[in-house]
């Protein structure tokens, strides 16, 4: 009888350790739940691609410095020559192409505020801080031209 006396005070002993600390280690719990409910960037897959949305929160976005630009249209000479009839081509900055590890290039583009979704660009050339591409986005377009490389990485893990 004292056996099980002893047995039954030890097990609610032990009921009282596990529930103890349970409740201590409740507030981590919250705080790491709160954290990573806050995390600066959020990576969706975008289904039928191999790319992904990806999702700042403000305070990220403005740490960043994210700034953005219109896809423009200019009446330029074709490359490489001196007296060629001017056309309308698309422009970009520079600062708004980021290359992949393949040396694809890429831009971003906003789907909704502090969202970003990578699109693959054509260029024909670059020159000083203007690329003209050969294929992208319309004219119109706001692109990413500061923070491009830092939602790359957020998007492929790259640190």
């Amino acid at each position: 009888m004292r056996d099980r006396t002893a047995l039954k005070q030890t097990k609610l002993w032990g009921a009282k350790a596990l529930t103890i600390g349970m409740l201590l280690l409740l507030p981590h719990c919250e705080a790491l739940a709160k954290e990573m409910k806050n995390l600066p960037a959020k990576v969706d897959p975008i289904p039928g691609s191999n790319l992904s949305l990806v999702t700042l929160i403000e305070l990220a976005s403005q740490r960043l410095g994210i700034e953005m630009a219109p896809v423009r249209e200019l009446h330029l000479p074709p490359r490489g020559t001196t007296g060629g009839s001017p056309a309308l081509r698309k422009v970009i900055a520079y600062s708004a192409v980021i290359y992949d590890t393949t040396g694809n290039a890429w831009i971003y583009t906003a789907s909704a505020p502090f969202a970003y979704v990578r699109q693959p660009i054509s260029i024909d050339y670059s020159e000083g801080d203007m690329t003209v591409l050969l294929e992208g986005p319309p004219a119109g377009t706001e692109v990413v031209v500061v923070g491009a490389a830092e939602l790359y990485g957020a998007e492929t893990g790259v640190k």
